[in-house]
């Protein structure tokens, strides 16, 4: 683990993170500085100087011990008071001609790099810890640097501390300048990617506004073909509507009705398709018989599958035909009727067994409605035996696009 690491667990919020990351950095630093102006008074004769320095520079290494242990306040805290006493207790030792004030500009932008003053919390530290720093200036200009002053230093000595503190101060302040850019670098990055994930997010809602918009068209589309073609069974079945049929008639435009319905009830949006559960289907036509359906028997494939609804509200359409012509002539009820729906490729099958020999017969039956559904979706009836009936026709394509769909693209 790094040193600018240690401290840190999971869920800490990122300005936690970071706060952290950059405490143990700067302790690391300050115990850098501390300890070279140490080796450099103590190769300059002031051994008093040189090993309280080191020592400063160890105490700045208890701050990642209390990073360790999850005290991020207190090592805050430690970390610039330990830096702020060190500053001006050697200010004072040395005098204002070696140079020892400078650290103050370097410390003022250790704090303006570890807190966030975008927050309150931050902006009230921030103003402890600059007022601490400038009372503690105040004292040793007041003082005129001679509060703790050491008189055993010579001229030479100080100039030489000059020397190294401004060397220091340097690499210090371009490190520093280092870290400013480095932090703002991936703060832009960090707010390029937030930018990007709000586009995408952008985009996103707007496809499913899009897709929105695209199911309301289509359900205003299908709802208009469905009347449509109300209308249409409605007309046609009022042809044959004499006062002797009249009710059985009114049965069969009523359930004609509540399969269209079956089929909005059932149906689901899914890959920008409109699409019905074939098994869920039958169920519902079945349900919805005004007469005995016991010798009646819907069923599909063993797979279940869908079917897009402008395939299978035809499909449902066509069963309902063929079931009320079963009922017309089932003259002495003891008839059965079993239609299968099989799914293979492309194509939907109707697989009719009735015990009525030829009812699909065009000349027999004189059933137009069947025969007209049958043309308008391109479907072939095919005659097996004199019970047996296969009728079907293509699936739409492949293609993931609803025919409203065009009106956005």
């Amino acid at each position: 683990m790094k040193l600018s690491e240690i401290g840190l667990q999971k869920g800490n919020s990122p300005n936690r993170i970071n706060k952290i990351r950059l405490t143990n950095t700067f302790a690391v630093f300050s115990f850098l500085v501390f300890s070279f102006n140490g080796i450099v008074n103590y190769y300059l004769k002031d051994i008093f100087s040189g090993i309280l320095l080191i020592c400063f520079g160890i105490f700045c290494l208890f701050t990642i011990l209390f990073n360790y242990i999850h005290q991020n306040k207190i090592a805050v805290s430690y970390l610039f008071s330990i830096n702020s006493f060190g500053i001006f207790y050697f200010d004072s030792y040395a005098g204002l001609n070696s140079g020892t004030y400078l650290y103050y500009f370097l410390l003022l932008l250790g704090i303006a790099n570890v807190f966030d003053v975008r927050t309150k919390k931050d902006r009230n530290i921030v103003f402890s810890q600059v007022s601490i720093l400038i009372i503690l200036a105040i004292i040793n200009s007041l003082t005129n640097h001679t509060l703790f002053e050491n008189h055993t230093l010579s001229e030479q000595q100080k100039l030489d501390m000059l020397k190294s503190n401004i060397i220091i101060a340097i690499i210090s302040m371009s490190y520093f300048i280092y870290l400013i850019i480095k932090s703002n670098i991936s703060k832009l990055e960090l707010l390029e990617n937030l930018v990007g994930e709000e586009n995408k997010l952008h985009l996103l809602e707007k496809e499913k506004n899009q897709e929105k918009e695209i199911l309301l068209a289509e359900l205003q589309h299908r709802l208009k073909n469905n009347l449509s073609i109300i209308a249409s069974i409605i007309k046609l079945k009022n042809e044959k509507l004499t006062e002797e049929n009249i009710l059985e008639i009114q049965n069969e435009i009523m359930h004609a009705i509540q399969t269209i319905a079956a089929a909005h009830h059932l149906q689901k949006f899914n890959q920008n398709l409109l699409i019905i559960p074939i098994q869920d289907f039958l169920k519902k036509i079945i349900e919805n018989l005004h007469f005995n359906n016991a010798k009646i028997h819907l069923s599909c494939s063993n797979d279940n599958f869908e079917l897009q609804i402008k395939q299978a509200l035809p499909l449902g359409l066509l069963i309902h035909e063929t079931i009320f012509l079963f009922h017309t002539l089932n003259k002495n009820q003891d008839n059965h009727l079993t239609i299968e729906v099989i799914k293979s490729n492309n194509y939907v099958q109707m697989n009719i067994d009735c015990s009525i020999p030829n009812m699909l017969d065009n000349s027999v039956s004189k059933n137009i409605l069947l025969f007209d559904f049958a043309d308008q979706n391109d479907c072939t009836i095919q005659k097996i035996t004199e019970q047996n009936y296969s009728i079907s026709f293509k699936t739409a394509n492949s293609m993931n696009v609803i025919e409203s769909q065009k009106l956005f693209t």
